[in-house]
């Protein structure tokens, strides 16, 4: 289990996991970039499988996917008939509430290069052959990663192998590529990225499934037209549902923004109200302090009034005493005289 988060969220589920019953035998990995796109996580993953020999087969499975009981024997036969590098098989989708209805077949391994039809629950891929190959998930891609995956295993020379069983499915509603409605210009780009990357490649294509797509009509025949319009106008459903999905997501992330906007608006009114109470505060303390000055002002006059008086008093005082000295010296000088 790879954990694609911050530190707290990876110790969060390690506690999470740690009281489940299957503790034991699950390892969670914690792949920290959150700057990094969907393939850094697959990528952590891959490095701890691939430098484990007793590991033979490597496969990925999605919070949004689930496997069939019968998948592992089935891929493990596989492997064991063909000897090839890569097996896929067909996959189930899911509607919440639905029963599960196909979702993609095992076509010819060459369609691969005009788009991808093999999801990424529903292939395995010889450990072995991976790590000589050195080839990893890009973590610098926003969509197609998987696509680029299996394009640049094919390009490496990867001998796949299709089994017409379905062993797996996936639930539409959590696709990580509902995000691309976000962003088409990117989607676009980045298809036409490695639509170039095909168009100036060699591929070498095992002879049997080129074999098989030889066909001496090459009209398509009633049945495979209804069909190409069944599957566009499935397409086009899904489009159209995700497109709703998107619309209601947008609209409760307006919704969220308002109320936000509304409540940080409160909190304004609020701070100017005691933004105003402060300074009615201030603007009394003010003056308090101007009557104390005045008053203050006031006692260092009187203050002063009252040391000039205590200076006039002293002074008269001692003038007072020089007289009476002076009347005493003249008294003692006539009785001398006397």
């Amino acid at each position: 289990m790879i954990v694609h988060g911050d530190a707290g969220t990876y110790a969060a589920v390690q506690e999470t996991w740690g009281d489940c019953a299957a503790a034991g035998r699950v390892v969670v990995l914690h792949a920290p970039d959150t700057q990094k796109r969907r393939g850094h996580p697959i990528n952590v993953g891959l490095e701890y499988c691939l430098t484990r020999p007793e590991v033979e087969f490597v496969h990925f499975l999605d919070d949004d996917d689930i496997v069939y009981p019968f998948f592992t024997s089935a891929m493990a036969a596989a492997f064991s008939a063909s000897g090839a590098d890569v097996v896929y098989a067909a996959s189930n989708r899911r509607e919440p509430g639905q029963p599960a209805t196909a979702g993609y077949s095992p076509e010819p391994i060459q369609h691969l290069l005009h788009a991808n039809f093999i999801t990424s629950n529903s292939y395995a891929i010889r450990a072995a052959r991976l790590r000589d190959s050195g080839l990893r998930m890009s973590d610098e891609l926003e969509y197609y990663e998987d696509w680029q995956f299996l394009v640049c295993m094919l390009h490496a020379g990867f001998r796949f192998h299709a089994l017409a069983a379905t062993l797996s499915e996936f639930r539409i509603v959590s696709d990580g590529n509902l995000i691309e409605k976000r962003d088409p210009e990117m989607w676009k780009a980045i298809s036409l990225d490695i639509r170039g990357f095909i168009n100036n490649g060699s591929f070498p294509l095992p002879g049997p499934e080129l074999v098989r797509t030889y066909s001496k009509d090459a009209t398509p025949g009633l049945q495979e037209l209804l069909a190409e319009k069944e599957r566009r106008f499935v397409d086009a459903s899904i489009r159209l549902r995700q497109q709703s999905s998107l619309a209601a997501h947008r609209k409760n992330l307006l919704d969220e923004m308002e109320q936000k906007f509304l409540d940080a608006d409160t909190r304004l009114k609020e701070k100017s109200s005691l933004a105003a109470h402060y300074k009615n505060l201030l603007d009394e303390m003010e003056q308090k302090f101007l009557d104390a000055s005045n008053r203050l002002n006031e006692k260092t006059h009187e203050r002063q009034h009252y040391l000039n008086l205590l200076l006039e008093k002293t002074a008269e005082a001692e003038h007072l005493e020089r007289l009476l000295k002076e009347s005493r010296r003249k008294e003692g000088d006539a009785e001398n005289s006397v």
